[in-house]
């Protein structure tokens, strides 16, 4: 049985729509707060605005260039943990960030947003 997380985890998802709603859903199950970006939202100011402690983006979005966005969030002031969803070709500027293929394993998934939120401070339990 699923026990509540430790604390309130907020969660940004940027992906096509059915790959949000299916991350959106396996997160919300553990009792994270999820946001997804509109079609074609501003992910910079969407982080600034909630704050959260993760942000997914999956590498196939066709409205906005992955890398750059997920890049300008390392650059940031404030730094937030990010999860890469596909595979591309190895990118420097992308270095010591988890990527997860797709289709995504609910479990696997479970595991590295674990793992990210405990390196950020927060901690869900099993």
């Amino acid at each position: 049985m699923n026990e509540p997380p430790a604390a309130v985890c907020r969660i940004v998802i940027m992906a096509r729509p059915a790959l949000g709603r299916a991350v959106e859903e396996i997160l919300r199950g553990a009792g994270n707060e999820v946001h997804r970006t509109p079609g074609d939202g501003d992910l910079r100011s969407l982080v600034a605005r909630l704050r959260p402690h993760l942000v997914i983006v999956a590498l196939d979005i066709p409205w906005v260039d992955a890398i750059a966005a997920v890049q300008s969030l390392l650059d940031g002031s404030r730094r937030v943990s990010v999860l890469l969803l596909g595979t591309a070709r190895s990118d420097p500027r992308l270095d010591g960030v988890v990527r997860l293929p797709v289709p995504v394993d609910p479990r696997t998934l479970l595991s590295e947003v674990n793992g990210l939120l405990t390196t950020c401070g927060l901690e869900q339990r099993e």
